[in-house]
């Protein structure tokens, strides 16, 4: 081979070797679906440079016919595969897409084989003949009747497959719209200058210039590889997962105008969200605002929020999360809106079961102390009146050997229900253990408090309590202390309740079914 020779060819060694570096590196990224499109593209386009590289070399008319079928193998499935890769591309998922496919490669496939075997009917390629050249010696032919079919249906793909492109650069957000627009460049050189060519617009053979254009194609595409990370956010990841999302999710500009949102976004912030797109969101929702107001470079504000959602009161999560630009600087917002109204709902349940007693639905002793310490230091600092009751049921073990522990249990239930009726609602019932009760009654002196018990202790004579097929008559006793029965050295939350057990243990002393209150030494008995 001469030295003007190589020179010659040099281009197209070039366009070669810049197409299978790009084809070697997406092979890395094989896992994502979207690779094996592009890969078909960049493996045809090879097929093409290379049967036209050995098509220039070769002498004589049957190897120019041969590689020239090569050529026609890349150049009849290249614009198929940049169909396919379109399609597999665009954020807008089409019916039938598996349908057109497998009708663009039977029809690929019947042209093909046509043009194989027109040895047998010249009806693509009529009077085909070596011209001798300075350097090669070149095939020429007369297009047949039947050429045309490869122009019509090569440049039908390639529109609708521009077409596809083209609707995702105007539709797509910003995120996605240099991504989009550097792939639709380089994917468009290569036919752009078929285009040229094929018109004579410039004095260029179309056969020579394709093979070359495949190199600069690749080139471009190679940059928003490396740039823009092609294969790591792909626009078909939103569709299958953004838009599938059950959280919301929506993208703010540097503007604070919303640029972009998915479905579920839609539905949480209602179908008005539609008007908002060119124009402030945090004007609606101002806690958008507080929480990008919160962000100190750290880790992504979040906060909850309740939103109503189809007029019903929904808790969520808000997550702000900065879009940063190279600087670390922030050039856009991504909130995620999370639904935990169940988890909330779920987390009360159990806060509940933590401090309730199961049996009657007080409070069990624990959430008593807390609120009781609570009550005791504000009844300290402001001076005001605490007392507390303490009482059991007489002789309950009788109940649960005459009638059972499940007639016990419906006892004690139906006695909170009796005692309830006689408190406020600011006082503090609780199940201390057993059948063993006890309340405090805020901003009450012992005087009123004694009243309060010696009513509940009657009443609870009088009446019987129902329990299942039964009517059980029980009795109760009850010590009362208050804040007032302590020495100014002795004011302790424990004290008073030691005061009411003495007292309560005094009444079942002498006699059960009463009351006693402690007032120091003796007991005033009810």
């Amino acid at each position: 081979m001469s030295w003007q020779t190589f020179l010659y060819i040099l281009p197209y060694l070039f366009s070669t070797l810049v197409t299978a570096g790009v084809g070697l590196y997406a092979w890395r990224y094989r896992s994502i679906h979207l690779v094996f499109p592009f890969l078909y593209i960049v493996a045809l386009e090879l097929v093409w440079t290379v049967g036209y590289v050995f098509q220039l070399i070769s002498a004589t008319l049957p190897g120019k016919l041969m590689w020239n079928d090569v050529q026609f193998l890349g150049a009849v499935f290249t614009p198929m595969a940049y169909f396919y890769f379109s399609m597999e591309y665009s954020r807008h998922r089409r019916h039938g897409q598996r349908k057109a496919l497998l009708a663009v490669l039977l029809l690929g496939t019947v042209l093909l084989l046509l043009i194989w075997t027109d040895q047998f009917h010249h009806l693509f390629r009529s009077d085909p003949h070596v011209v001798p050249g300075d350097l090669f010696s070149a095939l020429e032919f007369i297009d047949g009747p039947l050429f045309w079919l490869y122009p019509f249906f090569a440049y039908t793909l390639l529109l609708f497959a521009t077409f596809m492109l083209l609707q995702d650069l105007v539709t797509a957000p910003q995120l996605y719209r240099a991504q989009i627009g550097t792939m639709l460049l380089g994917c468009m050189i290569p036919w752009a200058t078929a285009v040229i060519t094929m018109f004579k617009i410039v004095p260029v053979n179309l056969h020579d210039a394709t093979p070359l254009a495949f190199g600069l194609s690749n080139l471009v595409i190679a940059w928003a590889l490396f740039h823009y990370r092609l294969f790591d956010v792909a626009p078909v990841a939103r569709d299958v997962l953004i838009e599938n999302l059950a959280d919301g999710i929506v993208v703010l500009d540097e503007q604070m105008r919303m640029v972009d949102y998915n479905p579920a976004a839609k539905r949480i912030l209602n179908t008005s969200i539609l008007k908002w797109t060119n124009r402030s969101l945090v004007q609606n929702y101002p806690f958008l605002l507080q929480l990008i107001s919160s962000y100190r470079g750290r880790e992504a504000p979040k906060d909850e929020v309740t939103i109503r959602v189809d007029n019903e009161p929904r808790r969520f999560e808000i997550t702000a999360t900065p879009l940063l630009d190279s600087f670390r600087a922030p050039r856009g917002w991504l909130f995620t809106f999370r639904d935990i109204t169940e988890w909330k709902h779920i987390e009360e349940q159990l806060r509940d079961l933590a401090v309730t007693d199961p049996l009657t639905g007080l409070m069990n002793r624990r959430r008593f102390f807390e609120l009781a310490e609570e009550e005791y230091h504000r009844a300290q600092r402001e001076q005001r009146p605490l007392s507390l009751i303490m009482f059991d049921v007489d002789e309950f073990k009788q109940v649960n050997d005459r009638f059972g522990h499940q007639i016990g249990d419906q006892v004690l239930r139906g006695l909170v229900q009796q005692v309830r009726k006689s408190l406020r609602d600011s006082d503090i019932m609780a199940r201390y253990g057993g059948e063993e009760f006890v309340i405090l009654l805020p901003h009450m002196g012992i005087q009123q408090a004694g009243q309060i018990a010696e009513r509940i202790c009657r009443s609870l004579c009088q009446e019987r309590l129902e329990a299942g097929p039964d009517q059980v008559r029980i009795s109760i006793s009850m010590g009362v202390s208050d804040l007032g029965g302590l020495v100014p050295d002795d004011q302790t939350l424990d004290r008073l309740l030691d005061n009411a057990d003495q007292a309560l243990y005094h009444a079942k002393k002498t006699g059960r079914n009463r009351v006693c209150v402690w007032t120091g030494e003796p007991f005033s008995v009810g």
